[in-house]
């Protein structure tokens, strides 16, 4: 049988072991051994375009040096003849200003010292508050980006946002933005803009279903009542019913995530209660990527994958049916999914995504990193749509 793989939900089976093989999806592609009709372990699910965002690090990893006062006036010069609401985006893009920040305050001290006039004092002593307030700012930043990352790469980044949201605020989605412009190296702009993107993406989600009142309430009370299950098989088992009934659904899987947070963060949860709301969370993440649209699912496949030919061998299997009697449709055999769809149906969704893409450039915070959306992911949706339209399209 022709089938696509499933890459959403991946990430939950990595952390996850039980119950891994039933929330990836079966793939027979031509890739490596997949054509040989096995299924797919969880650590061989492709990760999603930006992942390797996870294996980096912007922590400072030069310690500060000593600037020479000439250095100094020059530095005290540029501030003084730019936009004091500029400050903030010349200290961003320097490399060095971590390295140099305590050496130039130094000087700056020592300019107010020497200074006979009281204007410029003043004027050197506001920069330096300022310059403080700007430095603290970005090195706070820099943590919170850092703290991002560990997050993808124990792959909690939903429960991170939702225990942590009130930290990105748009001043540090400003630097973020800053900060991936000036990185000079193209793999690692990639990848941090692929973060970035995806903390943007988390934070509308979090913030719409915040006001959605209802809709969390009755998110919170399907918590609860999951949480009376008797034993952790039990629970399983009631998460895993509410997924084929679709009531894992983005309001559930918030208010999961806050709990996750909660829970692993608190010092008066035990280790084995900690452990429970893990599987549970991550259980609750696979229910949800099974309930994706086949297309979406297929679509998050496809655009793991570089090489044109494997590419387009996944295509041909995408648009082959699947092992069911019901044609286009998937079927499940063996508690492993089969997906196929059809090329007017993945063309859709190919659609659906770059007008999204296109429409964020009005008014919403997303707008903002518009520059600096991963631009792997929207390529490589493009390039697949127009494969399907030149080789499929009726």
């Amino acid at each position: 049988a022709a089938t696509a793989a499933a890459a959403a939900g991946g990430d939950a089976a990595a952390q996850q072991g039980s119950g891994a093989q039933e929330g990836a999806a079966r793939t027979n592609v031509p890739i490596s051994e997949w054509g040989k009709g096995r299924v797919a372990s969880a650590d061989e699910l492709p990760e999603e375009p930006g992942s390797a965002a996870a294996a980096l690090s912007v922590r400072p990893d030069k310690p500060p040096r000593a600037i020479e006062r000439e250095m100094a006036d020059k530095l005290a010069t540029m501030f003084r003849k730019s936009d004091k609401a500029e400050w903030s985006k010349l200290v961003g893009f320097s490399a060095e200003w971590t390295e140099i920040s305590e050496s130039f305050m130094m000087h700056l001290t020592d300019m107010v010292r020497e200074t006979a006039d009281p204007a410029e004092e003043a004027l050197l002593l506001a920069m330096r508050r300022r310059l403080r307030r700007i430095d603290a700012t970005l090195r706070e930043s820099l943590d919170t980006i850092q703290a991002a990352l560990d997050a993808a790469r124990e792959k909690e980044l939903e429960s991170w946002v939702a225990q942590e949201r009130a930290l990105l605020t748009k001043d540090f989605f400003a630097f973020f933005q800053t900060y991936v412009s000036r990185e000079e190296d193209e793999e690692r702009q990639d990848a941090l803009a692929g973060l970035l993107t995806d903390l943007l993406a988390l934070c509308q989600a979090h913030d719409n279903l915040g006001e959605q009142e209802e809709a969390m309430i009755e998110a919170g009370a399907k918590l609860d009542l999951l949480l009376q299950g008797k034993s952790i098989q039990e629970m399983t088992d009631k998460l895993d019913e509410m997924g084929d009934n679709g009531e894992v659904d983005a309001a559930f899987m918030l208010t999961m995530a806050k709990a996750y947070a909660g829970a692993k963060e608190s010092s008066m949860v035990r280790d084995e209660a900690k452990d429970v709301m893990a599987h549970l969370y991550f259980r609750a993440k696979e229910n949800m990527a099974k309930n994706l649209p086949d297309e979406v699912r297929i679509l998050r496949h496809l655009i793991s994958i570089e090489d044109p030919l494997e590419l387009r061998a996944n295509l041909d299997d995408a648009f082959e049916p699947g092992e069911t009697i019901d044609g286009w449709q998937s079927g499940v055999e063996g508690g492993k999914d089969y997906l196929s769809t059809t090329p007017a149906r993945l063309l859709d969704c190919c659609d659906a995504v770059l007008t999204a893409f296109m429409q964020q450039r009005g008014g919403s915070m997303l707008s903002e990193a518009i520059p600096m959306m991963n631009p792997v992911t929207i390529d490589r949706v493009r390039n697949i749509h127009a494969m399907i339209q030149q080789h499929y399209a009726a």
